[in-house]
């Protein structure tokens, strides 16, 4: 892992930043018996501190919409005669260049019923110009209380987000940071709730071998091609070893995403002007110098029309799992596919996003915000076959 992480890793564990949870098992398959254990991410306060805070005023953009449409929008969001008469008083629209901004009040935000928010935040997340509704704060639980840890977060700021959190799928969204702001009265404080909130799951893989169990198969599978050999030796190693033993997914990764999983980019990563994202690390998982080309939406999908083809299920280790607004037909995220239901991912270009190993299904739960996804499988057309099984 590099060093960034390294630290990273040594400050979670010694301050709850990175914790083990519950466990499992991955379905039956050619990956082996994996059992599957939870841990906990949060950011770094050097990363934080990278990153200044946002104002406490919220703004609503809305690229390429007049005034007269967002009125329109906005009015539509409720029925309430009084409502709509403080909206007008209190969120204010201005027009700059091609796009209108709206400033409401936090009495506003909290005013609107869930589901006009809901509404809302549908249009605003289609726009990176809104931050924090283009990838907003996901909460991977239905209890806002047990997501975070215990003294964390003030108890006036942990009634707030519980009341401007919202369904999504299985979990909950938060999009209102600048609302959350003024619960803060100390530097220390504001540290330690932007930290909190970059809270994400990721997950320990690590593969179980009993004696007699199927050694070639599970070899053919994580070297299933010359692209991901790099494992290959270490796998080899454990053929002579006599007693029931297991290793870590993450020993058998090619270079790039070893080094990345469980971490966040350092602030080097983001030296060409942006940090990667999930375009970058998902095109650049098998290669041994990535190709900064590929943080360019445009180009992933791209290289994904002529390199790739589509594929259906039962997947290789190393597959490209993409999902796509059809509404749209927009390119949303791409993330690798590991084993069973589970991709190697980073949900965005922050430098407050880690890569991790997350459940496809929790992945798809994130993009459903904007629309619901359409998810394909995608291989390498030069990928090689799939190593043949070797002769006893």
């Amino acid at each position: 892992m590099k060093p960034s992480g390294f630290i990273f890793l040594l400050s979670a564990l010694m301050t709850g930043g990175a914790c083990a949870a519950g466990s499992g098992k991955c379905a039956p398959g050619p990956w082996g018996d994996i059992r599957v254990s939870e841990i906990f991410l949060e950011a770094p306060e050097s990363l934080i501190r990278l990153i200044p805070a946002p104002s406490s005023q919220t703004v609503w953009r809305f690229p390429g919409m007049d005034i007269e449409v967002v009125t329109a929008l906005l009015n539509s969001l409720t029925d309430d005669p009084v409502l709509l008469q403080e909206m007008r008083r209190e969120v204010p629209l201005q027009t700059f260049d091609a796009e209108t901004r709206a400033f409401p009040s936090p009495k506003i935000i909290r005013a609107l019923p869930v589901s006009a928010r809901i509404s809302l935040y549908r249009v605003l997340s289609r726009y990176e110009e809104n931050p924090g509704h283009f990838q907003p704060v996901i909460i991977e639980t239905n209890e806002v209380r047990s997501w975070f840890p215990e003294g964390r977060i003030s108890a006036e700021a942990l009634s707030l987000i519980e009341e401007l959190s919202f369904p999504l799928g299985d979990s909950l969204a938060f999009v209102d940071l600048p609302s959350l702001l003024p619960t803060v009265r100390t530097e220390r404080e504001e540290i330690a709730l932007r930290k909190a909130l970059t809270r994400t799951r990721s997950l320990l893989l690590d593969v179980q071998v009993a004696p007699g169990a199927d050694f070639d198969q599970l070899v053919d599978y994580w070297t299933c091609s010359d692209t991901a050999l790099s494992g290959k030796p270490l796998l080899e190693s454990f053929r002579l070893l006599p007693e029931r033993f297991s290793f870590n997914v993450a020993e058998v990764l090619p270079p790039l995403p070893r080094k990345h999983l469980n971490s966040f980019p350092s602030p080097g990563d983001g030296l060409t002007g942006s940090y990667p994202n999930s375009f970058w690390s998902t095109l650049n998982f098998f290669k041994i110098s990535p190709d900064p080309r590929f943080m360019r939406k445009l180009r992933a999908d791209s290289v994904l029309t002529a390199d790739y083809e589509e594929v259906k299920p039962p997947l290789q280790f190393g597959d490209v799992v993409s999902f796509r607004d059809p509404a749209r037909n927009q390119l949303l995220h791409v993330c690798t596919y590991i084993a069973d239901d589970i991709a190697y991912t980073k949900n965005g270009k922050s430098v407050l996003t880690p890569w991790v190993f997350m459940r496809i299904k929790d992945i798809k739960n994130r993009y459903s915000i904007r629309n619901d996804s359409e998810i394909s499988y995608l291989r390498q057309i030069n990928r090689s076959s799939p190593v043949p099984k070797r002769n006893p």
